[in-house]
C-alpha cells in the first residue's frame, strides 16, 4: 500500500544518478557494522518521531518536507555506516558524491528546491518538483562526470507476481 495513496506526491520528481562502488561495498557489511557504531542508538531512536512526521508529510503532499527528511537520514545513515567499525570504516560514497551533494546545495541556495538522498552506497536520488526538473537536470549534466541522470517519479504501488509467469517473462 501505498502512503500517498491519493497520489498527494504525483508532482515529485525522482532524479537517480547511479554511482558504482569503487570498493565494492556491500549492503549487508554495512548492516552488520551499523549497529556497533556509537550513533547508531541515537539515530535509531531519533527515527520513530520523524517517520511520524514524515508520513503526515506524504499524506499532505509536502513533497519538500520528504525531500529534507530523506536527504537528512541518508547523511545520518552514512555517519552510522563509517563509524560502526573499528578496523575497516565503510565509506560509501565516491569522490563525485561530494561534487553532486555541493551542487544541490547551490541549487537551493539559488532558489530550486532539490534535495539529496543516498541509501548505503553512492547512487545518489535528488527530490524535486516537476517543475525544477529541467534546472537540476540541466545542473548535473553541467558537472560533466560521465554519470547517467535517469528521470523518473514515484512509482505504483506494489504488486503479487506469479513466480512461473514472472520467470517466464524474464527468459524471454
Amino acid at each position: 500500500m501505498r502512503l500517498d495513496d491519493a497520489e498527494q506526491l504525483a508532482d515529485l520528481r525522482l532524479i537517480t544518478v547511479p554511482i558504482d562502488s569503487r570498493v565494492g561495498l556491500k549492503t549487508e557489511e554495512a548492516h552488520k557494522d551499523a549497529p556497533h557504531s556509537s550513533f547508531f542508538k541515537s539515530w535509531m531512536l531519533s527515527r520513530g518521531p520523524e517517520i511520524v512526521e514524515l508520513i503526515g508529510a506524504i499524506r499532505s503532499g509536502d513533497w519538500r518536507a520528504v525531500g529534507r527528511w530523506s536527504e537528512l537520514d541518508s547523511i545520518r545513515l552514512h555517519g552510522v555506516t563509517m563509524s560502526g567499525s573499528a578496523e575497516n570504516k565503510l565509506f560509501g560514497w565516491e569522490p563525485e558524491n561530494i561534487t553532486l551533494f555541493r551542487m544541490c546545495n547551490e541549487l537551493r541556495a539559488r532558489g530550486v528546491p532539490v534535495y539529496a538522498s543516498t541509501d548505503t552506497g553512492p547512487t545518489v536520488v535528488f527530490l524535486t518538483h516537476r517543475q525544477y526538473t529541467d534546472a537540476v537536470v540541466v545542473a548535473l549534466n553541467a558537472l560533466d562526470l560521465g554519470l547517467d541522470v535517469i528521470e523518473g517519479g514515484v512509482a505504483g504501488g506494489a504488486e503479487l507476481v506469479d513466480v512461473a509467469q514472472a520467470r517466464a517473462e524474464l527468459e524471454a
